[in-house]
């Protein structure tokens, strides 16, 4: 399962550099594999975690008494890193809603982190060592994202067309004025190159 998920944030950040490059598929491969991403986390984190192989993942055999223990913490830490795969997803696709969803990921990842940190003072498992580390640079990505905003990756990305960053913050800004979503829509199409006019 750890092939699994190397493969996917290699994927991510390919996605990216497409992005970053204008280059076509881009957005289609970045939210396939977060969404993939977050389902694996929020179905098969219990397992992932524990190093349990798939095919074993739901026989109860598979969990010790010493590993029953941090199954709660794995199955929250699986809930946090779904959470916080779909805020990053929704930031990098400038869809609304996306701050709200890294607010919730970075507090469930920081509270996750926490019980893994808690917990490992108690016992040295492993578990808890990929759970530190995960939630850690979860709660970090989701946090960078949070605080630099949209703004700097509109600027980013579009840094070719001003005049479009300037109508998407305007409409950002009074988003049910007419004539502001009017003047998005023509920089909108112009950026695309098929202005009205």
């Amino acid at each position: 399962m750890r092939k699994f998920e190397t493969i996917f944030l290699l994927a991510i950040v390919l996605g990216l550099l497409l992005k970053f490059t204008h280059l076509p598929g881009a957005s289609i491969l970045i939210v396939v594999c977060f969404s993939v991403l977050a389902v694996f986390y929020q179905y098969f984190s219990f397992a992932f975690l524990h190093k349990v192989p798939l095919k074993l993942a739901f026989k109860k055999e598979s969990y010790p008494p010493q590993r029953g223990k941090t199954l709660p913490l794995s199955i929250f830490s699986g809930i946090a890193l779904s959470v916080s795969a779909v805020a990053l997803m929704f930031k990098l696709q400038h869809w609304p809603g996306a701050n709200v969803l890294l607010m919730v990921g970075i507090f469930a990842n920081a509270l996750s982190f926490g019980f893994a940190a808690f917990l490992r003072k108690q016992n040295d498992l492993p578990m808890l060592n990929k759970t530190l580390v995960r939630n850690g640079l979860a709660t970090a990505f989701c946090l960078v994202f949070f605080i630099f905003g949209t703004a700097i990756l509109l600027d980013f990305n579009y840094r070719n067309h001003p005049d479009y960053i300037q109508a998407t913050k305007d409409l950002q800004a009074s988003p049910t004025d007419p004539v502001l979503l009017e003047n998005y829509q023509r920089e909108f199409d112009k950026m695309r190159g098929n202005p009205q006019d």
